[in-house]
């Protein structure tokens, strides 16, 4: 995992010096800031799952630095846990633990600003198990490793997260992953 760490963080260091790298001096005719003022707010995770049916959410803060053109995310978390019994003599049980660590960058859209993300997800666990029951007990069955990480390219219309908020949804083969973006201008000196 630290690997992993380590990775986004050189990811980003080349995306900000990438970033930096192709602004314009200020000096040159028609140039503009592609932003006024900063942002601040969070991007909610939420899993959801088919079967066994849970859902679970978590947030990560987020602040856009008007300076750099980038999007900031803090480090969050995801547990979740779902059980269903079918028929009184089979179970599921679905428990799983993620580490998000969302990287972004802003890109000229039209007449908009994209934020474009990768969600950053890295499944820590996600183990779905099936049993039976013996007449005793629940006897286990099968055990499913989802260790698999989701493609979480995701992108955001900055207008839209600083007013009412902007939403991408993934959908998975047993359930969905939405993001929604919530920014909020913040006053800079």
């Amino acid at each position: 995992m630290k690997k992993t760490m380590k990775y986004k963080y050189l990811i980003f260091t080349v995306l900000v010096i990438f970033t930096l790298s192709c602004k314009k001096d200020k000096d040159e005719e028609n140039d503009v800031d592609l932003l006024s003022t900063n942002y601040s707010g969070w991007m909610e995770v939420y899993f959801s799952n088919t079967y066994p049916p849970f859902s679970a959410s978590t947030q990560v803060e987020a602040t856009i630095d008007k300076e750099l053109e980038v999007i900031l995310f803090e480090t969050g978390a995801l547990s979740y846990s779902g059980d269903t019994i079918i028929d009184g003599d089979s179970r599921i049980t679905r428990t799983g633990n993620w580490i998000i660590e969302p990287v972004g960058f802003l890109v000229k859209a039209g007449d908009d600003i994209r934020i474009d993300v990768d969600g950053g997800i890295t499944i820590v666990s996600d183990i779905q198990r099936i049993y039976a029951w013996d007449d005793v007990q629940w006897v286990l069955v099968s055990e499913v490793d989802f260790a698999s990480t989701p493609n979480a390219d995701i992108f955001f219309s900055l207008n839209d997260a600083a007013t009412e908020g902007s939403t991408m949804q993934l959908t998975l083969s047993t359930g969905a992953i939405r993001f929604s973006l919530y920014l909020t201008p913040t006053l800079t000196p």
